[in-house]
């Protein structure tokens, strides 16, 4: 079986988390806990639910997002300390090499210039980015910006239908490795 089958299939089995998230939410914690990686950073990350997750498996989390109600209510709902309100102008004062992993998804969409965040995530990073992204543009129906990631040396490593009722999304995963 290919490794990341086999970290897929562990997080599934071990954590049992798929019947409550989307899978390319599972896929993503299994790629993570495949990679050996201790610490995350989300940009933008919401309220938390990746960082929660990841939490819950004695992985160091931290994030940022613009909506200061989200912070609020990741810390009193899940508990996170260590999410700030702040967006792509607060990445110039995270130290180089400070995460093992940075994740975004569903976020990079909505952002034209995606050139200094990418730059900044690859700095701050020990050893992969990982980016999540809804791309419809088989469809030509999508409102967000579709960005191609190869071009800042990310490899496409998955890419599935959303399970979302009703929805025709299509959802990327790309990583990029140190």
């Amino acid at each position: 079986m290919d490794k990341f089958k086999d970290d897929i299939e562990y997080y599934r089995t071990i954590h049992n988390t798929q019947h409550r998230l989307n899978p390319e939410s599972w896929f993503m914690y299994g790629y993570i806990l495949g990679s050996g990686s201790n610490s995350v950073f989300e940009f933008g990350c919401n309220v938390g639910r990746n960082l929660n997750q990841l939490q819950k498996l004695n992985i160091e989390v931290s994030g940022i997002d613009p909506v200061e109600r989200f912070i609020s209510e990741g810390i009193e709902t899940y508990g996170l300390k260590d999410i700030k309100v702040g967006d792509h102008e607060n990445l110039i004062e995270i130290p180089d090499n400070s995460y093992d992993t940075c994740l975004t998804v569903s976020v990079l969409n909505h952002i034209h210039n995606v050139d200094e965040i990418i730059k900044h995530l690859k700095r701050i990073c020990k050893n992969q980015i990982i980016i999540c992204e809804a791309d419809n543009m088989s469809s030509g129906k999508s409102p967000w910006y579709i960005h191609d990631y190869k071009l800042f040396g990310f490899n496409e490593i998955k890419k599935h239908k959303s399970n979302f009722k009703g929805s025709d999304a299509v959802y990327k995963i790309y990583v990029w490795k140190k």
